[in-house]
C-alpha cells in the first residue's frame, strides 16, 4: 500500500461537486484541509479505453493512478511550470498550481489538489459572438504556438502533447479566467495516454517517435532533465531578473526532486509496474507480488486470463443493457410515435423545439452562451419556424430507405411485369429521390402558405437536384442563418457542426480543436456580417476547473 497520507476524503467527496472527467481522472471542486477551494483530480481510471492502451504499451494503467513517484512528478512538475510560464508569458498565461497529492483509499488511486480556476474554455462561434472576437485563434497564436516552442527548447518534451501539438484535445487543457483577470490558465498538465496518436502523422514521425526513442519508452510527460538544466543556465541572468534569486534557487531544487522521482518511476520494469498496480488496487497480496516477481510468464498468463474474463463481463454488461433498452420499447407506442412524426407537422415542430431548447441549455451550461443570449434564443424558438426545418430534414432522411426500396425493388419488378416501360422506369430510378423529396417539401410549402408562414422555397429548389437534394433543409437553414434576424437558424447550424466535431472518435470531444474546426466551418456557409452581431463580448457563466 502506498505510504502517502491515507486520507480523510470519503465524506468530503460526497460533498464535492464534479467538474468533469478526462482520460485519466475525474475532477471535483471541493475544499482541502486548509479550507482552500481546490480542483481535486482523482486518477481513478475514468476512461477504460485509455486503461487498455496504457496497459498494452506500458504494462499498467495510467501511472498517476498507482505510482507514488509518478504523482510526485506531477506535483513538482507543476511547481516548475508555474515559474517558467510566468517568466515566458507574464500575465498572459499561468499554470494551475498543485498544492498536495495523496492516496485516496476509497477510490484506491492517487489524487492531486490544484488551484480552482474560475473560468471557461475558448468560445465557440455562434450568432452572438461579436465581430473580431476569436478566442480560439488568440489561444492558438498567442499562447499555444509560443508555448510549444519554449517547451521544446527547455527539454519539456512530454508536455508538448498536453500543449496541443498533434493533440486536438490539448485545447481543452486551457481556460480563460472570468474572475477579473482575463488571461489564460493551463489547468491540465497530466496525460491520459502516451503521446503516440497525433492527428497529424507528420508529428508522429518528426517529433513523438524520435523523442520516444530518445527517452527509451513511449513519450508520457517526460522531462529531459539535463537539457532543462542547460537551458536554465544559458538564460540564468534573464531568469533571475524575472523571478529573483530565491525563486530560482527553489526552482533548481524542484528540478532535482523531479529528477529523483522520475528516475524511480521510470526504472520499473514492465512486470514490476503491472504487479505494483495490482497490489495497490488490492487484487493481490504483497506475498503474491513477491512470488510472481520471479515468475513473469506465470504472471502474464494470469493477466491474460483476467483480461479475457473482463472482456466477457464487459460484453455481457453491454448485452444486458441493450436487452433492457429493447425491453423498454413499446412497439405499439413506437409505431404510433413514428406515424405521428410522419403525418403531423405540429408533432414534429414540438419535438424540434424541445430538442433545440435542450441544445440551448447545453451551450449555456458549458459557458458558451450567456444567460441573456440563451433567453433570446428561447424567445426566437417560440416565434420562429426555423426549428421545424430540423425535423423536415429528418423526414427527408427517414423516407430515403422507402425511396431506395421503391427505386431498386418495386420499379424493376414493375418493369419486369410489363407495367412500366423502360423509359419510365429509368426516369423514376434517376429522379426517384427528387420526386419523393419534392412531394414532401411541396406539401410543406402549401401548408406554410395556407397558414401565412414563411415558405421553404430554398429547400424546394435544392430538393430538385439529384444527390445534393438531400441537403435541401440544411440549405434552407443556411439561408435563414444568413439573414440578420435568423439567429436561431444560425445557432442550429453552429450546434449541428460542433456536434459532429464533438463526436469524432479519439481526436474529438467537447472543447477540442476538432470541435472548434467543425464549428468554424459554418462561417464558410453563412455570411458572417449577418450572423455575427456587433454586441459587446458575452460573459457566460464561469466554470471552475
Amino acid at each position: 500500500m502506498p505510504a502517502m497520507d491515507q486520507g480523510h476524503h470519503a465524506q468530503g467527496e460526497r460533498r464535492a461537486k464534479p467538474l468533469g472527467k478526462g482520460r485519466s481522472a475525474v475532477v471535483y471542486a471541493c475544499a482541502d484541509h486548509a479550507g482552500r477551494q481546490v480542483a481535486r483530480k482523482v486518477f481513478c481510471g475514468a476512461d477504460r479505453a485509455a486503461d487498455v492502451v496504457n496497459y498494452v504499451l506500458t504494462g499498467a494503467p495510467n501511472p498517476y493512478r498507482w505510482n507514488e513517484d509518478a504523482i510526485r512528478c506531477a506535483q513538482v512538475r507543476r511547481q516548475i511550470m508555474c515559474d517558467l510560464v510566468q517568466w515566458w508569458f507574464g500575465n498572459r498565461l499561468s499554470v494551475s498550481r498543485a498544492w498536495a497529492s495523496r492516496w485516496n483509499a476509497q477510490q484506491r488511486s492517487f489524487e492531486l489538489d490544484t488551484d480552482f480556476i474560475s473560468g471557461r474554455h475558448a468560445l465557440l462561434r455562434h450568432p452572438f459572438v461579436p465581430r473580431g472576437l476569436d478566442e480560439m485563434r488568440d489561444l492558438r497564436d498567442q499562447v499555444l504556438t509560443p508555448l510549444r516552442k519554449h517547451l521544446v527548447c527547455a527539454g519539456l518534451d512530454g508536455l508538448v502533447w498536453q500543449a496541443g501539438r498533434g493533440n486536438p484535445a490539448g485545447l481543452g487543457n486551457f481556460l480563460r479566467r472570468t474572475d477579473g483577470d482575463h488571461g489564460w490558465v493551463w489547468i491540465d498538465l497530466e496525460s491520459g495516454v502516451p503521446a503516440l496518436a497525433p492527428i497529424n502523422p507528420v508529428d508522429l514521425l518528426v517529433w513523438y517517435l524520435p523523442k520516444s526513442f530518445r527517452h527509451r519508452r513511449p513519450l508520457f510527460d517526460d522531462v529531459d532533465i539535463d537539457k532543462l538544466r542547460d537551458y536554465l543556465r544559458a538564460n540564468e541572468e534573464e531568469l533571475t531578473h524575472a523571478l529573483g534569486e530565491p525563486r530560482v534557487a527553489a526552482l533548481m531544487t524542484s528540478i532535482s526532486t523531479l529528477e529523483h522521482h522520475q528516475r524511480q518511476w521510470r526504472s520499473l520494469s514492465r512486470v514490476a509496474r503491472s504487479l505494483k498496480y495490482r497490489l495497490c488496487h488490492g487484487d493481490i497480496t504483497r506475498q503474491q507480488a513477491d512470488w510472481y516477481r520471479t515468475r513473469p510468464l506465470r504472471w502474464y498468463g494470469r493477466e491474460m486470463g483476467r483480461g479475457m474474463l473482463a472482456g466477457v463481463r464487459f460484453a455481457g454488461r453491454k448485452t444486458m443493457s441493450l436487452a433492457r433498452l429493447i425491453a423498454r420499447v413499446r412497439p405499439i407506442r413506437a409505431v404510433g410515435a413514428c406515424w405521428r412524426f410522419m403525418t403531423s407537422q405540429t408533432f414534429r415542430a414540438a419535438l424540434s423545439r424541445k430538442y433545440i431548447a435542450q441544445r440551448i441549455d447545453s451551450w449555456q451550461q458549458r459557458g458558451q452562451l450567456s444567460a441573456g443570449h440563451a433567453t433570446r434564443l428561447r424567445d426566437y424558438l417560440d416565434h420562429e419556424d426555423t426549428g421545424s426545418y430540423l425535423t423536415d430534414f429528418g423526414v427527408h432522411i427517414a423516407i430515403k430507405p422507402f425511396i431506395k426500396f421503391t427505386v431498386w425493388v418495386i420499379i424493376p419488378a414493375l418493369l419486369a411485369a410489363g407495367v412500366l416501360t423502360a423509359v419510365w422506369a429509368v426516369t423514376m430510378i434517376v429522379f426517384g429521390g427528387m420526386i419523393g423529396r419534392s412531394l414532401y417539401t411541396g406539401g410543406r410549402s402549401i401548408q406554410a402558405l395556407s397558414q401565412g408562414h414563411r415558405t421553404p422555397w430554398i429547400a424546394l429548389l435544392v430538393g430538385l437536384m439529384p444527390v445534393v437534394g438531400n441537403l435541401a433543409y440544411p440549405a434552407q437553414i443556411a439561408y435563414r442563418g444568413s439573414e440578420r434576424e435568423g439567429k436561431l437558424a444560425g445557432f442550429i447550424m453552429y450546434d449541428a457542426l460542433s456536434a459532429i466535431g464533438a463526436a469524432v472518435p479519439i481526436w474529438g470531444g467537447r472543447d477540442t480543436a476538432t470541435e472548434h474546426w467543425f464549428n468554424r466551418v459554418v462561417t464558410l456557409i453563412v455570411q458572417r456580417s449577418h450572423v455575427v452581431s456587433e454586441e459587446p463580448a458575452v460573459q457566460p457563466s464561469p466554470q471552475g476547473k
